[in-house]
């Protein structure tokens, strides 16, 4: 009987950790949802430490990546702007607007 007292208190003990630790996630209060806090070990080669070049902030950034790209959204004197072939050795920035089509 001293052994099952042991653990039934062990069995609260560890209840309570896992409710807290329940009550710390970002999805406790939201019903039916499970927000993943795995850190993807195969996504973070892709994360950058900084902004590229051409942008300022982290959010012109995102507002460029989020622009849709294509034939169905932009025109096609637009669309064969933003993806003409330039190689960076004879091409720059100033000739790439100065197209004629």
């Amino acid at each position: 009987m001293c052994v099952m007292s042991g653990m039934q208190a062990e069995a609260e003990v560890l209840c309570r950790q896992k409710e807290a630790a329940a009550a710390n996630r970002k999805d406790s209060k939201l019903k039916a949802v499970v927000i993943s806090e795995a850190w993807d070990k195969k996504a973070c080669k892709y994360n950058s430490p900084s902004v590229p070049f051409p942008f300022d902030s982290k959010a012109t950034y995102e507002q460029s990546m989020r622009t849709p790209m294509g034939r169905e959204f932009n025109t096609t004197a637009a669309h064969r702007q933003d993806t003409v072939f330039c190689d960076s050795t004879t091409c720059s920035w100033s000739s790439l607007h100065n197209i004629a089509y």
